[in-house]
């Protein structure tokens, strides 16, 4: 079961990054019991977000839950190289591949993001460390 608290926190950062110059949203939903749990969660935060923020958002995919992610916790390893074919793995190899096609091919048609929000992010955090 997925905690309202998550869904709560999803929509907060989208909400953030929407005045941001992001080209593109999508939700990956993380620990789903289905397929179409995952469907109907992403769905919420899409209303939500067209709703409120006037904002598309898409369904970026879903990893389900694994017993072998909390495994390779115990373990000290590495989900990929602890049970690279469990559910969870396979997913996210999945998901790998398509933001890797989704990159390859907005690098060639875009040019790069001013501004990017994680990149300000980070150089914030930095300055405050100093």
């Amino acid at each position: 079961m997925l905690f309202r608290s998550s869904i709560a926190d999803a929509y907060a950062l989208i909400k953030n990054l929407s005045g941001r110059n992001i080209p593109r949203l999508e939700i990956v939903v993380n620990q789903s019991d289905s397929a179409r749990q995952a469907h109907l969660v992403a769905q919420r935060i899409q209303e939500t977000a067209k709703t409120f923020l006037h904002l598309e958002v898409t369904a970026g995919g879903h990893i389900p839950r694994d017993p072998q992610v909390a495994a390779a916790v115990v373990r000290h390893r590495p989900l990929l190289l602890d049970s690279p074919q469990s559910p969870a793995s396979v997913a996210i190899h999945q998901l790998a591949a398509r933001l890797k096609c989704v990159f390859e091919t907005r690098s060639l048609e875009t040019p790069k993001i001013s501004g990017a929000y994680f990149p300000r992010l980070q150089t914030r955090r930095m300055q405050q460390a100093a």
